[in-house]
């Protein structure tokens, strides 16, 4: 099986979330209306579906106010301020305005706005290049929750990678090349260099673009050469190795008709081992299915345009889940920028937003992530669930209860724990684990001024700080973050066995202190090898 990277193409609230320093409206916004000379207050125009916003004289009279008003149902109170939030039944709002306005004490009523995110990154093509298709997905009102972590990596499948590009510099994990058989992931064709950039360019620097996940870790995987095309055995070798190598998502901008079983099933590993793959649904402008975007669990992505309309080049049907943006600029070889379009582009804008989710929740499971993505999407005809809504999806992913994930790394407490808001005794202490508690590990493991490890957690509630790592059993998964010997016995002193690579994967099957209470992990590599690494230097 052949598969060949897409051609460019040419161009052809819920909740009330307001950023109250400067916040630019959408639209003309109505205002307050207050009492006229007469005592009445005022009432404006209502909006469908919006909201209501009464200001009371006192707490008192907020307290009881609206609850004689039939068809509005108060389900917000900003106590400081005396304002009390109503919702009316469908098609009720104005009677129900009219009413709450003659209320006792009521000063002034107003129907909601929406109001826009005041992050406008400052890279020099944004505003041309990018706005559009951001905008479209809501990426503004999604990077006020996050901009992405390092931790958290996105795998490009593709043709490369220009990894000294200033809007990609300093972000680059180890990959491999299919194609050569090397670790340079060089990217003579230009195509992965653009996908990385719709995926994780790094915003607001100043300089050229923003993807979607600024922060986010890159994995260069190079499975097409300078052509564009490729073959299902490089394809399955780099998405097993990238799942391996601890790939968070797994994007791939390229594909073709005829399905491979291989291919089929290495996606079914990189899914088992906790990667959302997804994959661009095709250019031919059909409803035919598109290989690797078709396979059982790949998130496939259509192309659409300002108007939400698909474009004539776009694959589309039932069989396609999203839509997203698929028409803008990137990062291009040569350390310059231009136009992206194609499902190419449409695909690696949602993987960054995957890597939005994984970062504000990195305990959540594969399948919490995907169901989160699908669910929150705007519909759109012409697609399986919609358009993609990156704050919708990270709204509903941070609601996900924080648990131990499964191939992920965890710690279960064998004692009463303090959980700290910093990596040493010193710090201050934000709650006490009880015995038996299990919490995921958030990030690479640290040392104190007195060489003694310390554990990033997250709790179920959403509490985030250190734990003392000799403490708890560690066990999962684990990547060194730089070159680790991997030893006979628990000591720095002890038999060297084998040097594992930065980013490799091993299966972390439990841990140990040394008298100075630095903590080692034992591992399995996979090749079935076990000793032990020093968990100092290894991250989840």
């Amino acid at each position: 099986m052949s598969v060949s990277a897409h051609a460019a193409r040419r161009p052809g609230p819920a909740a009330l979330a307001l950023a109250l320093a400067a916040a630019a409206l959408l639209g003309s916004a109505m205002p307050a209306a207050a009492a006229d000379p007469s005592g009445a207050v005022k009432v404006p125009k209502a909006r469908p579906g919006a909201a209501i916003l009464v200001t009371y004289r006192d707490g008192a009279t907020m307290a009881r106010g609206g609850a004689d008003v039939p068809g509005a149902k108060a389900v917000e109170t900003v106590e400081s301020i005396n304002v009390k939030v109503f919702r009316a039944n469908p098609g009720q709002e104005q009677k129900a305005m009219n009413a709450l306005a003659t209320g006792k004490g009521v000063v002034a009523i107003e129907t909601d706005v929406q109001v826009e995110s005041t992050i406008t990154p400052n890279d020099s093509l944004w505003l041309s290049g990018n706005k559009w298709a951001h905008d479209k997905v809501g990426l503004r009102t999604a990077w006020d929750t996050t901009r992405g972590a390092s931790r958290t990596v996105i795998a490009i499948l593709d043709s490369g990678l220009e990894v000294s590009h200033p809007d990609l510099y300093g972000r680059v994990v180890p990959g491999y090349d299919f194609v050569e058989g090397d670790t340079t992931t060089n990217d003579p064709r230009g195509h992965g260099t653009m996908s990385a950039g719709a995926a994780a360019a790094r915003g607001n620097n100043s300089i050229g673009v923003a993807g979607s996940c600024w922060y986010c870790g890159i994995m260069p995987v190079r499975v097409l050469n300078q052509y564009g095309t490729g073959y299902a055995s490089s394809v399955v070798r780099g998405i097993t190795w990238a799942a391996d190598h601890g790939a968070d998502v797994i994007s791939m901008s390229f594909g073709g008709f005829a399905p491979s079983s291989a291919m089929a099933d290495a996606v079914a590993y990189a899914r088992r081992s906790g990667a959302v793959v997804i994959a661009s649904a095709g250019n031919n402008g059909n409803t035919s299915l598109f290989y690797p975007a078709a396979y059982s669990g790949v998130i496939s992505v259509s192309a659409s345009d300002a108007s939400d309309r698909p474009y004539s080049w776009s694959n589309r049907g039932s069989w396609v889940d999203l839509t997203a943006p698929g028409c803008f600029v990137t990062t291009r070889i040569g350390k310059t920028y231009g136009n992206f379009c194609g499902t190419s582009a449409s695909a690696p804008l949602v993987s960054g937003i995957v890597g939005l989710m994984r970062s504000a929740n990195p305990s959540a499971t594969r399948g919490q992530v995907e169901k989160a993505l699908l669910s929150t999407a705007t519909p759109m005809s012409y697609v399986g669930n919609g358009r993609a809504n990156a704050p919708a999806a990270i709204n509903a992913i941070r609601a996900v209860p924080s648990t131990a994930r499964p191939g992920a790394l965890n710690a279960k407490t064998t004692t009463g724990t303090i959980l700290r808001s910093g990596a040493n005794t010193t710090y201050r202490a934000i709650t006490t684990l009880a015995t038996g508690t299990t919490v995921p590990v958030t990030g690479p493991l640290v040392s104190d001024p007195g060489g003694r490890t310390w554990a990033p957690v997250r709790t179920a509630s959403g509490a985030t700080g250190y734990v003392a790592a000799w403490l708890p059993t560690i066990t999962g998964s684990a990547a060194p973050t730089v070159n680790v010997i991997l030893r006979a016995t628990p000591s720095t002193s002890a038999k060297a066995l084998v040097t594992i690579t930065k980013g490799t994967r091993v299966t972390v099957l439990g841990s140990t202190r040394d008298p100075n209470l630095r903590v080692w992990l034992k591992v399995r590599t996979s090749s079935g090898q076990t000793g032990y690494m020093a968990a100092w230097l290894m991250r989840p």
